[in-house]
């Protein structure tokens, strides 16, 4: 089941730079890409990452929509097996741009709410 990752302008932008980040998030996607479907045990041995470290990056390239995932009964348990989506990340300083304009304007907003609301 492959989905293909559409990006809205300004907050979904920030959240798939922010999983992109590290090298290790980059090395679970080539991980992932390479060999396919893989269990959080899967990318932790193979990639000598801690238990905890591991599980913060893969929820946050399934936040950012990279990875999708599914439960799957293996040996009586519940494991939760990550696969990539497929995607393709347009990032141009007018993409850039484009996104800080509706965060700013979104943060507008905010501010004349506040405003409204304080009666300032």
């Amino acid at each position: 089941m492959l989905k293909w990752l559409k990006v809205r302008i300004g907050v979904d932008l920030i959240k798939i730079c922010r999983a992109l980040n590290c090298e290790n998030k980059l090395r679970i996607i080539d991980l992932i890409f390479r060999k396919g479907r893989k269990s959080i045990t899967d990318v932790r041995n193979e990639l000598d990452l801690s238990f905890s470290t591991t599980h913060k990056y893969l929820k946050q390239l399934e936040d950012a929509e990279i990875l999708f995932s599914e439960n799957v009964a293996e040996d009586n348990r519940d494991k939760k097996i990550y696969s990539l989506n497929g995607f393709l990340l347009n990032l141009s300083p007018a993409r850039i741009s484009q996104a800080v304009s509706h965060i700013t304007k979104r943060e507008d907003k905010l501010k004349y709410y506040r405003m409204d609301i304080l009666g300032r």
